[in-house]
């Protein structure tokens, strides 16, 4: 049945159960040099990059922008170090059911990382 007015279209969709909804426990975001990346993201985006073992990339530049979800925030962008707190909080998330947007390698095997 359509809604008839605005409001019964509001009140109906809001009423309406998101039937594959799902409960993901997150751990906490690690807090590793303040998200301050040490070299531009500009800068970093024009780098020449390559693809590491992720155990590699530790202490190296990011060159990619990598956000877990949720909760929709980026934990790393070019230009910031890719620590390991960082790549078990990425893991985490992922095997805790969420996503992981924006890396190279969704495994999270590999990293693109700069060639500095």
């Amino acid at each position: 049945k359509l809604a008839e007015t605005k409001d019964e279209a509001v009140s109906s969709l809001m009423n309406r159960g998101i039937p594959d909804e799902k409960t993901v426990s997150l751990p906490a975001a690690p807090i590793a040099n303040a998200f301050i990346p040490l070299v531009s993201p500009r800068k970093a985006h024009f780098a020449q990059r390559e693809i590491v073992r992720t155990e590699r990339a530790y202490g190296r530049l990011s060159a990619e922008t990598i956000c877990p979800y949720p909760p929709g925030i980026p934990v790393l962008i070019p230009g910031e170090e890719v620590t390991e707190a960082i790549v078990d909080y990425l893991r985490s998330v992922r095997d805790s059911g969420g996503k992981v947007v924006g890396a190279t390698d969704s495994t999270l095997k590999t990293l693109a990382v700069l060639m500095m």
